[in-house]
């Protein structure tokens, strides 16, 4: 998560649930596309809100830490383990 706005499509954004024009830009087709590309160069603070909130979103719910609780989670519930070290 660099902090550079993300355009992707509906399909894409099923995996990480992303919310559409604020932590990511979502097209589904090539006019779609061709205008969220002309509004982030065209738009500087749209850019810079888009990138910033986006790079949140994945540190928030993507972050080794959080993969990692959600990881020893599942392998706790799977193995129904009192202790997970």
């Amino acid at each position: 998560a660099l902090g550079i706005p993300c355009i992707t499509t509906d399909l894409a954004n099923n995996a990480i649930h992303a919310i559409n024009n604020e932590s990511i830009l979502v097209a589904n087709n090539q006019m779609e596309m061709l205008q969220a590309i002309q509004n982030l160069m065209n738009n500087e603070p749209l850019r810079n809100e888009i990138g910033n909130l986006g790079r949140n979103y994945i540190q928030s719910h993507f972050s080794w830490q959080e993969s990692t609780k959600l990881m020893l989670h599942l392998i706790h519930k799977s193995t129904k383990s009192e202790t997970i070290y």
